[in-house]
């Protein structure tokens, strides 16, 4: 680490013992995600966010990443309709990380009521948004046909839209994701090889 990234590192640090929300919030994502040279420590990370969402000036990006904490039941007792308030917070704020697990919810009555247009809306944001995530589970919905007509040719092309922007901005997707779209193109062929005999 160089001499001015250290007098930058200890500036935010001291910002954030004062109670900076944007320093706490940029400590908290680097720990969480194990950045800028900070071993992966969600612990911290969740003392770091839970200050922050307890201030009067609360981020986007906190209410995101406080919202994995609740769901996943981390460093706090499980609730899905607190992860479901949480990432309704970090969307509306414009966090777009947050459009497609929101989007989940609605779909799938997470933490909330079906909804399955809202969350289908919330996938379009995301997506206008470049949000890979955002575009694989609109894969999966063409897939399946969920909130709309079910079509392999365009769960395919959302499918590996969401590896290409995810690779573009360096955000490795899950294994699952590539093995989605192998299905998919498994699934075309075997549909159109049906078609053909027919």
């Amino acid at each position: 680490m160089t001499e001015q990234s250290e007098s930058f590192l200890e500036n935010l640090k001291l910002k954030a013992e004062q109670g900076d929300t944007q320093a706490l919030t940029q400590l908290g994502c680097w720990h969480f995600y194990g950045e800028r040279g900070f071993t992966q420590d969600r612990k911290q990370a969740f003392i770091y966010l839970g200050k922050v969402m307890s201030s009067d000036t609360p981020t986007a990006l906190a209410a995101f990443l406080m919202g994995v904490f609740f769901h996943k039941g981390e460093y706090v007792q499980q609730n899905d309709h607190t992860a479901f308030e949480f990432w309704d917070f970090a969307a509306q704020a414009g966090c777009t990380e947050a459009y497609s697990l929101l989007a989940e919810c609605y779909i799938k009555g997470i933490g909330t009521d079906i909804q399955v247009n809202v969350g289908i809306q919330l996938l379009k944001s995301g997506i206008s948004a470049q949000d890979w995530a955002s575009y694989s589970s609109m894969s999966e919905c063409y897939l399946n046909g969920i909130g709309v007509k079910r079509n392999i040719d365009m769960a395919t092309l959302y499918a590996i839209k969401a590896i290409h922007i995810a690779e573009d901005t360096q955000e490795i997707p899950p294994q699952q994701l590539r093995q989605n779209v192998l299905n998919i193109l498994i699934s075309t062929a075997e549909n159109t090889n049906r078609e053909e005999r027919v």
